[in-house]
């Protein structure tokens, strides 16, 4: 069940990416509440499937590093979608952190 959530969560993220936020906790760059894409025709982030990725006691951090990565690198083609295959390129290392992290429990959890 985490290996699916983690591919949809790379999708999720890469298409909410832009991480603007206006939340005034500077201590967490990130809520998955106020986030919003640089593209202003990507989907809005499901939020629920965001707070669970990134209060995930183990991969957590992971997910956070991705979703920072995203909004730093984030690219829109025309059309105002994101350009996933530059945005991807940008954030590889994360994003194999992340599928690799939640893969990982995922193997376990399939006892």
């Amino acid at each position: 069940m985490l290996k699916a959530i983690a591919a949809g969560l790379a999708l999720t993220m890469l298409l909410v990416a832009g991480c603007s936020s206006d939340s005034d906790d500077s201590s967490n760059p990130f809520s998955c509440e106020n986030a919003k894409s640089k593209c202003p025709n990507d989907p809005p982030l499901p939020v629920a499937e965001c707070k669970e990725a990134i209060g995930h006691p183990t991969c957590g951090n992971a997910a956070m590093a991705f979703f920072l990565c995203l909004g730093e690198h984030q690219t829109c083609l025309s059309d105002g979608t994101t350009d996933e295959t530059v945005t991807l390129r940008e954030c590889a290392m994360q994003q194999n952190a992340v599928e690799k992290c939640f893969g990982s429990i995922d193997a376990g959890a399939d006892r």
